[in-house]
């Protein structure tokens, strides 16, 4: 299994992506995304009016450089009931470090 970040400039992201693509076969496993803007929200508070129902894309308010393990971390939770298997390795890209805090203070199934 293999990681890819799909991102650039991490220190000023407002929004990321990760995946995690199988191995031996290639293929996409899961894909994660990131967001830390609503263009319709930050337009409302800038009017000072009440945001217009919409359907909001942000869904991260956390440090931009946690996004991409957070995303993995999820795909890995999410692995045992989109597809029945579990991961027992992964190999990133070399931001490791946050990838392995995070399985430690995650309760993976």
């Amino acid at each position: 299994m293999r990681t890819r970040n799909l991102t650039s400039k991490p220190a000023r992201l407002t929004k990321g992506s990760a995946a995690i693509i199988g191995a031996r076969t290639g293929k996409l496993l899961y894909l994660g995304m990131r967001n830390k803007y609503c263009a319709t929200c930050v337009w409302a508070v800038r009017l000072n009016i009440p945001p217009k129902q919409h359907k909001c894309f942000k869904n991260w308010s956390g440090n931009s450089t946690a996004m991409e393990s957070d995303i993995i971390v999820e795909g890995f939770c999410q692995s045992l009931k989109m597809y029945g298997i579990k991961f027992n390795r992964a190999i990133g890209d070399g931001g490791q470090q946050r990838l392995q805090d995070d399985f430690r203070r995650t309760a993976i199934p």
